[in-house]
Order: structure tokens, then C-alpha cells, then sequence
């Protein structure tokens, strides 16, 4: 006598895939993935031209050059159109359509409105700003990127008040190359700063994980979680204001600095850049 057995079939993909729910689901994660990996895309190339306009041509000037403090322009603060235009002309803005524009920016006025627009030469920001006024004290400022971004404040460029050279062109700032900076120098920078600076990819995301972790049990911003090239990044990109799109912007630009140049080349910026310390009235850089 014939003994059969019918083994079940075991359900495969395809017929898991019959299942409405599972294929819905399915699309919407493919949808998903499509969107970010679009969104990435497009930032990505986006600062990669920032990245690569910025560090085209010689980045710090050859001579020293004092500045004023930048004036900060605040919600609420008295100002008036034609003031805040007469600054800006004295820091060598030019006013747009004027013949020979400034490199370092210009500014159009407009009816209870001044519109700055910072220059590739542009010292201090390379974010342009739309202020408003409103009897006679500033009522809003927007930034005048793609988001139109509201903004608590805005830093003007400072004012030269002299650059330091002599006949004999020799100049009295000197930029430094990386083998010429002490390594006890690199590690007590490093040590304070960023101790794997060295060993991760241009972001430490424990570090910035439990930064944001001590903030929120602090309910304020108590922590710094930015690594040496995240601060190069904000030197040289990026405003003083502290939002969360200038935080993701940095950690853009932040992948961009460490996949064109070597971690010496990056401590190289950040020690030309960024302030070493004081001697008198002199910000030693």
C-alpha cells in the first residue's frame, strides 16, 4: 500500500508579497529612502560648491588686519535705514546696481528695509540678512537664503581700522604650516578640544549625543559637542547663531572638510583661524 505525505509549502516572497499591508509598507520605506537619500543629495552637492568656492585661491590674507567689533543688529533694538546703510558703507559695502560693487558686499535699501548681502570677499559673514524696521526699531530679520530662516540677530562686517605691513613687506602675521606647530601645542589643543580628533570621521557622535544629553537636563545649552573640524566648519562657513539647521549645516559641511583634506591640513586651518589667546590688547591667532 502507498503511504502519501503532502508537505505543506512554505509561504515564499512572492506570496508574502501578495499581503496588501506588507506591500504597502514596503513602498512607503522604498518612498521614504528615495525622499532622503534625495534630500542628502542635494545638500551634499549643494555645500560641496560652498566648500570648494570658499577654499578656491588663498584663504587668509597675506598681512594682519585690525577690526572693530561687528555690530550686532537685535529684535527690538532703535536703528534707522540710512544709519545702519552709512555703517555699512564705511566697512566698504556699496550699494547694489552702483558702479565697481565692493567684493565685500552690498546693501539695497528699501522702505522700512535694508537688505544685506555679504560679498565673496566678505570678512565676517557669508549669510546676507533682510532687516526690517518699524518706527524706528528693528521688527523682524530674515535671512535671505532658500528657507528665509527668521533670525534673533545679525552681526554686520566689522570695520577695518588698519592693516599691519611695513615697507619691507614683511608681514606682521605669519600663517604656520602644521610641522611647524609644536606637538605639545597639537596635543594640549587636541587634549582640550577634541581628544579623537585624530581617529573619527569628522564627527563624534557620542560626544555630540551626550552634549545634547547634558543640555537637556540642564534646559539650556551647558556643553559643547563640536569636534576641531566641526569648528572649522562654523570659522569659516557659518554665523554665531545657534539654531538647530546651523548645527546640521556644520555636520554637512563638517563631512565635506574631511573628505577633501587630511586631518593635519584641517588642524592647519582651525590654528590659523581661531583665537590662541591674548597679549595686551592683541587677539593672538
Amino acid at each position: 500500500m502507498a503511504i502519501t505525505i503532502k508537505i505543506p509549502r512554505t509561504q515564499g516572497f512572492r506570496d508574502s508579497f501578495k499581503n496588501p499591508f506588507l506591500r504597502a509598507g514596503l513602498i512607503a520605506f522604498l518612498t521614504v529612502c528615495a525622499v532622503v537619500w534625495g534630500v542628502w543629495a542635494f545638500y551634499y552637492i549643494k555645500y560641496q560648491k560652498v566648500v570648494d568656492a570658499r577654499m578656491h585661491g588663498q584663504i587668509f590674507a597675506n598681512t594682519a588686519k585690525i577690526y572693530a567689533q561687528p555690530r550686532s543688529i537685535r529684535i527690538g533694538q532703535k536703528a534707522d535705514v540710512k544709519e545702519i546703510a552709512n555703517y555699512l558703507r564705511h566697512a566698504g559695502y556699496t550699494e547694489a546696481g552702483e558702479k565697481g560693487q565692493s567684493g565685500l558686499g552690498t546693501y539695497t535699501v528699501r522702505t522700512g528695509a535694508i537688505a544685506v548681502k555679504p560679498g565673496p570677499e566678505s570678512y565676517y559673514n557669508a549669510e546676507g540678512a533682510m532687516i526690517r524696521l518699524q518706527s524706528g526699531t528693528v521688527d523682524r530679520i530674515s535671512s535671505m537664503g532658500d528657507s528665509n530662516e527668521s533670525l534673533s540677530a545679525y552681526e554686520l562686517e566689522p570695520q577695518l581700522i588698519t592693516s599691519l605691513f611695513s615697507a619691507q613687506q614683511r608681514a606682521k602675521r605669519r600663517l604656520v604650516k602644521y610641522d611647524d606647530v609644536p606637538k605639545v601645542m597639537v596635543d594640549a589643543v587636541t587634549s582640550i578640544e577634541d581628544r579623537r580628533f585624530f581617529y573619527h570621521s569628522g564627527i563624534n557622535y557620542w560626544r555630540l549625543l551626550g552634549a545634547a544629553w547634558a543640555d537637556l537636563r540642564a534646559g539650556g545649552k551647558s556643553q559643547g559637542g563640536s569636534t576641531i573640524t566641526m569648528q572649522t566648519a562654523k570659522l569659516f562657513f557659518l554665523s554665531p547663531e545657534k539654531k538647530l539647521k546651523r548645527k546640521l549645516i556644520e555636520l554637512m559641511i563638517s563631512v565635506q572638510l574631511e573628505q577633501r583634506f587630511s586631518k593635519k591640513q584641517i588642524f592647519e586651518l582651525y590654528a590659523n583661524q581661531v583665537d590662541m589667546g591674548q597679549r595686551g590688547s592683541f587677539t593672538i591667532a
